[in-house]
């Protein structure tokens, strides 16, 4: 895909709530999403991991869950 003109950001000014939610629950912010819009590998590479990651994360935390607490209740006994 060619590239022809660049992508103004309205986010960012338009909405702080977005950038903060970004932050804190994603550890990222507008820019890195902007940057993977413009085609930078990094960024994209970035924000592939993530979803790696997150992919890991929801299948393993149930059973996390239920080992601790069945590791809390062997305890109570």
């Amino acid at each position: 895909m060619k590239n022809t003109g660049k992508l103004k950001n309205l986010v960012s000014s338009k909405s702080r709530h977005l950038e903060k939610q970004l932050r804190g629950k994603f550890n990222a912010s507008t820019n890195l999403i902007y940057r993977a819009l413009m085609g930078d590998q990094k960024a994209l590479k970035l924000i592939g991991q993530m979803g790696n990651d997150g992919a890991k994360i929801s299948e393993f935390a149930p059973k996390v869950k239920d080992n601790m607490i069945a590791a809390i209740k062997g305890a109570e006994d």
